[in-house]
């Protein structure tokens, strides 16, 4: 197998995500650019230099209509494969689209889902009116999905000998209280409490790593903007200031080097193929 450096694996993500936007573009499927992303569109018109994902996102109607259209056969390349936790054949509470050619391997977590070079698809989910009640919903998710990362964390890894000795116990418990597919359930089940056609408020709740940040209008977000992203023109929400500025605050600003870091993993193409 071939190790592959970052601008290939930015290569095989742009060209996952260039299938995914035919896709849409022929079923009629909303699919807007986002987080780092769409942060690399209106910042680099392209990659963010040390990304190695790409995120994109969609109303949950959508996003469900994405899985149906997905079932079909032959409507991904045989070299990609679709996998979400609706599907219970991945751990995560959303979608990936990944490239069967590569394999990775990180020094944190470990994957039961043998992927590769992949693209995160969020569900876009509704949230109340009340922005107390939004912040409740964010807390309780980001719980679960700390157990959910627990459940995939390696044990074995600490930065001192007393984390190492006592990181396995707690993982082996939260694994016994909360397993991966509770935590997951308990996830999917509070960002759909709030249906998407009812509410006037909209949010990435299955992941919500920024909470009320990334709370928006869906009157706004359901209006599209074209940004350019590595020569291509793709769509995003037409309030992705407010949405940028929510996540990372100055989103213009470069962040100090030392925090301009990958997911720390190593990748690698199958013998044979051609990237």
């Amino acid at each position: 197998m071939k190790e592959l450096n970052l601008q290939e694996i930015q290569k095989i993500g742009l060209d996952i995500l260039l299938i995914l936007k035919k896709i849409c573009d022929e079923e009629n499927i909303k699919l807007y650019l986002s987080g780092g992303t769409l942060l690399g569109a209106i910042r680099h018109q392209g990659f963010i230099p040390w990304d190695d994902d790409i995120d994109v996102c969609m109303p949950r109607p959508d996003y469900n209509r994405l899985i149906f259209v997905l079932h079909q056969k032959d409507k991904l390349p045989r070299h990609l494969q679709m996998i979400c936790f609706e599907d219970g054949n991945f751990t995560l509470p959303y979608m990936k689209i990944f490239d069967k050619r590569t394999h990775y391997q990180t020094q944190y977590f470990k994957h039961r889902d043998d992927t590769g070079i992949w693209i995160d698809i969020f569900p876009y989910d509704g949230l109340p009116e009340d922005n107390n009640e939004v912040k409740k919903i964010y807390k309780t998710i980001g719980r679960y999905r700390k157990y959910l990362m627990l459940n995939m964390a390696v044990p074995s890894e600490g930065k001192n000998f007393v984390k190492r000795i006592l990181k396995p116990a707690y993982i082996a418990l939260i694994k016994k209280i909360y397993p991966a597919q509770k935590s997951g359930e308990k996830i999917v089940e509070m960002a759909q409490r709030y249906p998407y056609e009812e509410t006037e408020k909209v949010g990435a709740v299955t992941w919500g790593l920024y909470g009320l940040g990334e709370c928006v209008n869906k009157s706004e977000y359901e209006i599209p903007y074209n940004v350019n992203f590595e020569g291509y023109s793709f769509q995003t929400m037409s309030c992705w200031e407010t949405y940028l500025t929510g996540l990372y605050g100055d989103y213009m600003k470069l962040p100090p080097k030392e925090k301009r870091t990958t997911h720390n993993m190593e990748v690698w193409f199958e013998d044979g193929e051609e990237i």
